[in-house]
């Protein structure tokens, strides 16, 4: 079975948008509620958008 581009890219992009989520939650709890964004939660992020970063590179090549 072959699989289409565009089954490929819904798949790519459910999945950033499920690694994107938290850290959209995060910045509205911040922006909204003012709730304090903690060392560990930086670091989570970071590893999020690193994470999506690697993904990037690896598509290109």
């Amino acid at each position: 079975m072959v699989l289409h581009d565009r089954t490929r890219g819904g798949a790519e992009l459910s999945s950033y948008a499920v690694l994107v989520a938290p850290i959209i939650s995060v910045g509205l709890s911040h922006y909204f509620l003012d709730e304090v964004i903690s060392f560990t939660m930086l670091i989570g992020m970071v590893l999020i958008l690193l994470s999506m970063l690697i993904s990037f590179i690896g598509k290109t090549r």
